[in-house]
């Protein structure tokens, strides 16, 4: 707790702020107490006194307050100014490692979205009822959407074809808390795709619905690829059965030379015994 002049320094400070901020009394009291603030603190610091002084109180102020031995604290104030004095009663509480967890988890969430921002495939988040609550660039150019307010909000059915809708009812089971995969074609804001869509649900961090979290690839010239590969099977299979069935004309044409060569040399063989009886009669 201290109390102070809001334009000048600290008039008294408890052993608590002294221990906190590692000052002594007499070190607290011996400057103007913006010194003691953070640089880039200071000029908002002002605003709130001034602030302050206007309406005669300050509620969870939060501003950076420099130590003895270097370190910096997040301080959250609570401030009421007496305008008869002339003077403001104010407590302080250190809530450093709150915002240092919030600028961890905002970093963190940051270097996410830039990792899904970068992603080569479709990365979306559809809620339960079908809006699209998000999209990364390479989803909006899947679309060939020139920007995300485009699309974002608005019903996700509009992005597939008719006969496709009921391959996404899978969006409802998802939103039931299971996993699956389906092929949709994305009829696009200048073409269309056939794409192929992997998901799982996820919580709405507002309220606590299940939406659906979905990477989806475009699998058009792989599935292109498979037909031309089927077609060529196709091919093969058909020309192997007519190789096959040439063979065996082949073969059997073989099979009537060697017959009739064979019936050849029998009757060669019959006229010559027939030609030796005559004679010898």
């Amino acid at each position: 707790m201290v109390i102070a002049d809001p334009n000048d320094t600290f008039k008294k400070v408890n052993p608590a702020t002294s221990d906190l901020l590692g000052y002594s009394e007499t070190e607290l009291l011996s400057k103007p107490f913006l010194d003691f603030v953070h640089p880039d603190d200071k000029q908002s610091t002002l605003d709130e006194i001034a602030r302050q002084i206007k309406i005669g109180s300050t509620l969870n102020f939060e501003n950076r307050y420099m130590c003895k031995d270097g370190t910096l604290l997040w301080l959250s104030w609570r401030a009421n100014y007496n305008k008869k004095e002339g003077i403001t009663y104010a407590t302080a509480r250190d809530i450093t490692q709150s915002r240092q967890a919030e600028e961890a988890l905002l970093a963190s969430q940051e270097h996410l979205s830039s990792i899904i921002e970068a992603e080569p495939e479709c990365v979306k988040v559809v809620a339960k009822d079908g809006t699209l609550v998000s999209m990364n660039r390479a989803g909006l150019d899947m679309i060939e959407s020139e920007n995300s307010e485009m699309v974002i909000g608005k019903s996700v059915y509009g992005l597939i074809a008719p006969e496709y809708h009921d391959s996404w009812r899978l969006h409802e089971n998802i939103c039931r808390g299971n996993k699956g995969n389906c092929n949709l074609l994305l009829s696009a804001l200048k073409a269309t795709s056939l794409d192929g869509n992997h998901a799982v649900p996820i919580r709405d961090p507002v309220d606590g619905t299940m939406m659906q979290l979905a990477i989806t690839r475009d699998i058009t010239q792989s599935k292109r690829a498979e037909a031309f590969a089927s077609r060529r099977n196709n091919q093969l299979r058909v020309l192997s059965r007519a190789a096959q069935t040439l063979n065996t004309v082949l073969d059997i044409h073989v099979i009537l030379q060697n017959l009739i060569a064979s019936a050849m040399e029998i009757t060669d063989s019959t006229a010559g015994t027939a030609g030796l009886i005559v004679n010898e009669k």
